[in-house]
């Protein structure tokens, strides 16, 4: 729930080609725990050709979780065509949502150099922010000084200042963070961040009020509801936590939130 980042997506049309015949039969039903699984994994068999299908089934148990068998079939897409940038742009954020970082990056890199874009060099470069590498810097700074409208310019800043406060150079990311802000009101995640700052420095007006301007700026953020109402609760302010609280599980009921008995 705690650290947030940016997705910048490629879509899966780039480069598409169809694939050529005769490529292996998919036969195993292994995680095939729902009907609709069975339905994809049954047209596959019925036309292992069909690119489409392939990747309508990934999207599907991608959205079930079943994230194995999504790669499985990604792979198949990229034995059949390597150049295909979605398909390995696709599998890198399969890789994020199994937590290989170094995969996901791998993966990307392959994308970036079949099609390079600035969206892809940010998507590196946050992976490698969360791991406080600098060379996020060196890619940041190329993306800084060859696209110079402020849709780049304002991820390019939030990025920074995630990667000093992965550092814990609170100040420099505040100064990022800021920057990014100034440049697009509106960028919630550079508040988030800011927000989770003051949290760690046990500054809990402060992240406050930075939580505050989050759901005044989107009122239906289940997120800023959350941290809004756990800074409440660390001021021991418990009705107007209870309430927050119970305004982020209505927005999103997968949040897990205290017992409110404990709260009252």
């Amino acid at each position: 729930m705690k650290r947030y980042w940016i997705l910048i997506f490629l879509g899966w049309g780039l480069a598409c080609k169809e694939p050529p015949e005769n490529v292996k039969k998919v036969t195993t039903l292994t995680e095939a725990s729902s009907p609709e699984v069975i339905r994809q994994l049954n047209q596959i068999n019925q036309y292992p050709d069909s690119a489409s299908l392939r990747v309508e089934a990934i999207e599907t148990f991608d959205s079930l979780g079943k994230l194995s068998l999504a790669l499985t079939q990604i792979d198949e897409l990229i034995k059949r065509d390597s150049l295909h940038a979605g398909y390995w742009t696709k599998k890198g954020e399969i890789h994020e949502k199994l937590g290989d970082t170094s995969g996901a990056l791998r993966c990307y890199r392959f994308a970036s150099r079949i099609y390079p874009n600035p969206d892809m060099m940010l998507r590196i470069a946050n992976l490698m922010a969360e791991q406080k590498n600098d060379t996020a810097l060196f890619i940041l700074k190329s993306i800084s000084n060859e696209w110079k409208d402020r849709t780049y310019q304002s991820h390019v800043s939030f990025i920074k200042g995630v990667y000093y406060a992965r550092k814990g150079q609170s100040a420099l990311a505040h100064q990022w963070l800021n920057q990014c802000i100034a440049i697009n009101y509106h960028y919630l995640e550079a508040y988030m961040e800011k927000g989770f700052l003051f949290w760690d420095a046990g500054n809990y007006a402060g992240a406050k009020k930075i939580f505050e301007t989050v759901i005044q700026l989107k009122s239906i953020y289940p997120d800023g509801y959350y941290w809004l109402a756990k800074t409440e609760a660390a001021l021991r302010d418990t009705a107007q936590a209870v309430a927050h609280y119970r305004q982020a599980i209505q927005l999103d009921p997968s949040i897990q939130i205290p017992d409110f008995a404990a709260l009252r």
